[in-house]
């Protein structure tokens, strides 16, 4: 590699300095950079004057020659300091003049640190559509409170992961544990795709270091003498009525998640919407279409007739606002089903139980097959993704089981 490093000064270059009002101009003392007939100019911070420089020899003369011998061993030094850094340097055939100016300007060939934080909150800003955002949130405020408001790349070791892990395990179960190291591991990789090939190089701290993985507690269905109850028993208060009002929407309409409910424009003879949890997973964006049945009719008409669009749209700012009214709402359906039936009829549910709940009892009470179960549940059943590539979708199986479990439900 032959690098060319001149001081010189452009005659057609007048310094402008504000500070300092001289009758002479003065001129920029630039080191020029030469590299494969290409060249590149650092500013040295020092000036000279027309006096300072050999006289001109011919007209049109445009670089002038230091006869300064300070300014002359100042550039000599700063000259020294750049040979020695350049001498660590192996460029690849790819590097520019402009390349090399980098390298000097910084100081050192060593690539920038990359601070694991800034490029986290870079990955959350560009992908705020995602619908794992939320997730990635969480985790980068989460390691944020961990490790401040720096965190070099080079400090993430397999023990710093094991001492975040022991930080988040107290606030969190397994599963969060879980999920939130999964994020990490893919934010490490990401910043790896993009800074490998820039000569950056990485201990990937995820070969000795690995994710626990997620403890899942056994599924409990609700009975049908606790869904009846949650149906039937008369509650008190706009909150706890609408809570169960969605909790029996989502129930007879085979768990249908609070979102999607609160995303849904309106309401035919069928649900038809793309499960926003997993649409962008998926081929076929992970539509599903469910016959609204005369049981759920009502509950349709209550919300979504006569002219109502996105209904819950109007009464939440957004569906995690609806979320969260809903958790309030079943802890008083809790609380008055259990006045009326006995304390410990009902834990505590949630909103997931309804579709857990459509679940087990299809796979356990109704003899469903998982594969059709898992239809119900708007799932992809990966061992035969290829094989659904060929099958038209057809719901007439969807809607068979969901009357399964509703003629089940109601029955005495």
């Amino acid at each position: 590699m032959k690098v060319s490093l001149k001081p010189v000064v452009y005659l057609y270059k007048q310094r402008d300095d504000l500070e300092i009002v001289r009758k002479d101009k003065t001129f920029s003392v630039i080191i020029r950079i030469g590299y494969q007939s290409k060249y590149a100019h650092i500013d040295t911070g020092l000036s000279v004057g027309k006096t300072e420089l050999k006289p001109i020899k011919k007209t049109g003369q445009k670089i002038g020659e230091i006869k300064n011998s300070i300014i002359t061993d100042r550039c000599n030094h700063i000259i020294a300091k750049y040979n020695s850094i350049l001498r660590d340097v192996e460029l690849p055939e790819s590097a520019t003049v402009k390349d090399i100016k980098e390298i000097l300007l910084k100081g050192t060939a060593e690539p920038d640190r990359i601070d694991f934080l800034k490029l986290f909150k870079q990955y959350l800003d560009k992908n705020r559509s995602s619908a794992s955002y939320r997730i990635y949130s969480a985790t980068y405020n989460h390691l944020r409170a961990f490790a401040g408001v720096k965190l070099p790349i080079e400090d993430i070791t397999p023990g710093y992961l094991k001492d975040f892990e022991l930080y988040l395990t107290p606030k969190m179960g397994s599963r969060g544990v879980n999920l939130y190291m999964s994020r990490v591991k893919v934010i490490y990789r990401w910043i790896m795709d993009e800074y490998e090939h820039k000569g950056y190089q990485f201990l990937y701290p995820f070969r000795k270091y690995k994710i626990p993985d997620a403890k899942y507690s056994k599924t409990v269905a609700l009975t049908k003498e606790q869904l009846r109850a949650i149906i039937e028993t008369p509650l008190v208060g706009i909150r706890a009525n609408r809570a169960r009002d969605l909790f029996v929407i989502s129930l007879l309409s085979l768990g249908t998640n609070a979102k999607d409910l609160y995303l849904l424009d309106s309401i035919g003879k069928r649900i038809e919407y793309k499960r926003s949890k997993t649409k962008g997973k998926r081929a076929d964006e992970a539509f599903i279409s469910i016959a609204v049945q005369p049981e759920l009719k009502p509950y349709i008409a209550k919300y979504w007739y006569p002219v109502s669009t996105r209904p819950f749209a109007e009464m939440y700012a957004s569906s995690d606002k609806l979320n969260a009214a809903i958790r309030l709402g079943l802890q008083q359906v809790v609380r008055q089903v259990n006045a009326v039936h006995g304390d410990g009829f009902l834990w505590n549910i949630d909103y997931y139980d309804a579709r857990r709940s459509v679940a087990s009892i299809m796979r356990n009470k109704l003899g469903i097959s998982k594969g059709d179960v898992a239809q119900c549940l708007n799932h992809v059943d990966t061992a035969n993704r290829i094989t659904d590539i060929y099958i038209e979708q057809d719901f007439t199986i969807v809607d068979r089981c969901n009357r399964m479990f509703i003629d089940w439900l109601f029955a005495d």
